[in-house]
């Protein structure tokens, strides 16, 4: 079953360090006020990293290879975040809940990325039983409720497009609406995954599947080049157009080329919406 939209906009960010969401989501947040935008953050409410994953080769990871565009963690975070991630690995969404609140106040969505771990996730999630998978998501889920965040989440996404039967029974089972693990430049509307919508990334970096402007700028890529880019991939993507990036990159260092995009969006007719408002198709 395909649900077919018309001329619909959204602008995903994931949350997946300390910076992103001390540094990166304020900032995000200006600018939606800013500009009118609605936004969707998926928010990782543990740590970002693995200590016994850490050291794992990112080219064994599903969609990864040798010939991906990315810039590395260091070069996104600084040194000095990229040492505090690797050695203190603070509690992300969780130790920043009023930041959290501010967005869902400032009327953007928040949604949930993962579990207790963003890096164990990414690294072994699929090998998981079910069991765990309700105990990572419950985890998460009573963290936002903390945070002041209860009702209305509605959307996951998995922690590097990471899927299995069994995360899909349970976020079945725990009343959320909608899943945003498919990236694709081939997906032009939302449909349905597995008895759940299904709201594809089609504007992002590949192969990897990895952050729109940290894939143009490892290429490269200059602001003028970036725009015309993201003005061509909004024209393929007439009817359902849908970014990913990260706030600590895009919200930080990038965020003056990211209100060039949102602006290149309005002049055709796009305002970004919330990835909710697409799955309901309200959007």
């Amino acid at each position: 079953m395909t649900i077919r939209m018309g001329g619909i906009f959204g602008f995903r960010f994931d949350i997946d360090s300390e910076k992103c969401l001390r540094d990166g989501v304020p900032n995000i947040i200006r600018i939606g006020r800013k500009t009118g935008a609605r936004f969707t953050f998926f928010a990782s409410m543990g740590r970002a990293v693995s200590i016994p994953h850490m050291f794992m080769n990112s080219r064994t990871r599903e969609g990864a290879g040798p010939d991906v565009k990315r810039l590395s963690a260091l070069q996104k975070l600084g040194p000095l975040d990229f040492f505090k991630t690797a050695v203190f690995n603070p509690l992300i969404g969780a130790r920043y809940a009023g930041i959290l609140r501010e967005a869902w106040e400032a009327g953007h969505e928040i949604a949930l990325h993962g579990g207790k771990n963003h890096g164990s996730w990414a690294a072994a999630m699929p090998g998981w039983d079910r069991a765990r998978i309700e105990n990572e998501i419950d985890w998460a889920m009573d963290r936002l409720a903390r945070a002041g965040i209860d009702g209305g989440i509605t959307g996951f996404a998995s922690p590097c497009w990471r899927d299995s039967p069994a995360l899909y029974e349970v976020l079945r089972a725990r009343g959320f609406k909608y899943t945003s693990n498919v990236a694709s430049e081939s997906e032009d509307a939302v449909s349905l995954l597995h008895n759940l919508v299904s709201v594809p990334v089609n504007i992002c970096g590949q192969p990897g599947r990895v952050a729109y402007i940290e894939h143009k700028r490892a290429q490269d890529m200059n602001d003028p080049e970036v725009l015309a880019d993201f003005e061509m991939n909004l024209e393929k993507h007439a009817a359902l157009a849908v970014a990913f990036e990260h706030p600590y990159y895009a919200g930080t260092r990038e965020s003056g080329l990211l209100e060039k995009l949102l602006q290149k969006a309005a002049d055709s007719g796009r305002r970004a919406v919330t990835l909710r408002e697409i799955a309901s198709g309200s959007g």
